[in-house]
């Protein structure tokens, strides 16, 4: 007897949920969104690419949990993304000093020079599970899907469709699949 799988067509699967993959979804949807926009405005010719159903899986019951750490974050990449990051409340505080200690059984010292590298002037310390977080919402708002809980299992190939599978659960099984609007290699979104 073969299962029943419930399958979603898509046209952009990422597989992840971390700060690559989300930044990666909030990218595309909206550099989509530029396109469309310039193209609107008569900006330059081509073609819309009309609406493409973007879809971020998270193997985590929630977006964050499989992202503990902290980290000090270059903010250059957030800025390029987002510019008005600050404004809209990412989470993190900027760097305010940097110091560097080396411990040895009998106390403690502290070098005389800190190489540039090691200065952090301008960076942010953040949780990067909040940042993720505050990330999804944002992403979600510009129409991209996120899938929390959707551990993908395999990558499926049939001729030139593929898919994405989730294990078996015992609420149900779930695959995503490539829609069948665009060829590889092609230049168009839509073929």
């Amino acid at each position: 007897m073969s299962e029943q799988r419930e399958t979603l067509e898509v046209d952009v699967v990422i597989v992840g949920g971390g700060p690559g993959g989300l930044a990666a979804a909030y990218w595309l949807q909206k550099s989509i969104q530029k396109h469309n926009d310039a193209i609107d405005r008569g900006a330059y010719g081509g073609t819309k690419l009309g609406e493409l159903s973007i879809v971020v899986l998270e193997k985590g019951p929630e977006i964050g949990n499989h992202v503990l750490s902290g980290a000090v974050m270059d903010p250059r990449a957030i800025k390029e993304l987002m510019p008005d990051y600050e404004e809209q409340g990412c989470p993190g505080v900027p760097v305010t000093s940097d110091e560097v200690w080396y411990f040895t059984k009998g106390g403690k010292l502290k070098p005389p020079y800190l190489p540039p590298y090691i200065h952090n002037d301008g960076n942010r310390i953040v949780s990067i599970s909040r940042l993720v977080r505050w990330l999804a919402p944002k992403v979600e708002e510009l129409g991209v899907q996120v899938f929390p809980g959707f551990p993908a299992a395999e990558l499926l190939f049939e001729g030139d469709a593929w898919s994405v599978s989730a294990p078996a659960t015992r609420a149900s099984t779930s695959t995503v699949r490539r829609r069948r609007t665009s060829s590889p290699g092609s230049t168009s979104a839509r073929s």
